[in-house]
């Protein structure tokens, strides 16, 4: 189960940039990895304040972390490693909306440019 710790004014003021905690628990209701994002802006207007994700599993130990790159047209994220090394990279369409299917985005190794 994940549950999102975030606040009533940041949901409704910021939407889906909002600062968040996100917590993954197991069966036992154990916490088990958490996701923490800070408030940031659009990558295309700012391209100074991207979006990070870190992610800690288990909980305080951080494992990796997930980066925003700056991109006009379509999202592009790099995944990284606990040393900060990219290990993998996505891509996302220009039109992140569908309404009758999937939505897809490109998952790729760092070699693989």
């Amino acid at each position: 189960m994940a549950l999102e710790d975030s606040d009533c004014c940041s949901r409704n003021m910021c939407g889906n940039l909002r600062p968040l905690d996100i917590k993954i628990i197991d069966c036992n209701q154990t916490e088990v990895m958490k996701l923490s994002r800070p408030l940031a802006c659009q990558g295309c207007c700012f391209p100074c304040c991207l979006q990070t994700m870190d992610v800690e599993c288990p909980p305080g130990t951080v494992v990796g972390r997930i980066e925003e790159r700056w991109s006009i047209l379509t999202p592009k994220f790099d995944i990284k490693n606990e040393a900060g090394e990219t290990v993998l990279k996505i891509k996302g369409p220009i039109c992140q909306c569908n309404c009758c299917g999937d939505v897809e985005f490109e998952v790729s190794l760092k070699l693989s440019q």
